[in-house]
């Protein structure tokens, strides 16, 4: 399946002004399928086999056992009274893009809540493919900042659509459930350090970029 090209805006708005959507191209990841078909069953240990053609079984590859776990990088924990929010990481994505990457926790005792109040705003909603609205329950309001750069809010990528490049779908959340969240940004291709924001949380200043 070759790759298909994805239109994104890239959104970004000083206040009082109207937002400024500029176009970056998104280029999805393609797949290709040149094995032959399984013949069910797993496979034993150090066995390799054969992707599965259409309508055949895929099998397991073993994982080396070297290969062990390793710890999401921490840049600094926020609280407020429903969740923990750990940002793991802000990485350059494209010269004029980056992705931040977090954990949230939820906190509440006895209680499980519906994934809301992470959306951009004028985002909760979506028109689904039967014409009507679908919660989008969203990891959107997200906003950068670059030192240097006066009252310039970059924000979550979406395409033509409104479909954010960012977690999404997310459902019912009960205490201690842990939701791995993303959101891509556009970002100045010379931002070394920048400040994210999440609604609800204090903000992470002076957040290094990495590549």
């Amino acid at each position: 399946m070759a790759p298909r090209p994805l239109q994104m805006r890239r959104i970004r708005t000083r206040p009082g002004a109207t937002a400024v959507a500029l176009a970056v191209a998104v280029l999805l990841a393609g797949c290709t399928g040149d094995g032959d078909g399984g013949s069910g069953g797993g496979a034993s240990p150090g066995e390799t086999r054969a992707a599965a053609s259409p309508g055949g079984q895929a099998t397991a590859h073993p994982a080396p056992a070297e290969v062990t776990a390793e710890a999401l990088p921490v840049v600094a924990t926020r609280e407020n009274s429903e969740w923990w929010l750990t940002l793991n990481e802000v990485r350059r994505a494209s010269e004029e893009s980056v992705v931040v990457v977090g954990t949230l926790t939820f906190l509440e005792d006895n209680r499980a809540i519906t994934f809301t109040g992470f959306e951009e705003t004028g985002f909760k909603y979506r028109e689904n493919d039967k014409g009507g609205e679908a919660m989008t329950n969203e990891f959107s309001a997200v906003t950068l900042t670059v030192p240097g750069e006066r009252a310039v809010l970059y924000r979550v990528l979406r395409d033509e659509s409104g479909a954010c490049a960012c977690t999404e779908g997310v459902d019912a959340v009960s205490q201690g459930d842990v939701v791995g969240v993303y959101a891509y940004l556009s970002a100045p291709k010379d931002a070394t350090k920048v400040t994210i924001a999440v609604r609800g949380f204090a903000p992470f200043v002076g957040v290094p970029v990495t590549s």
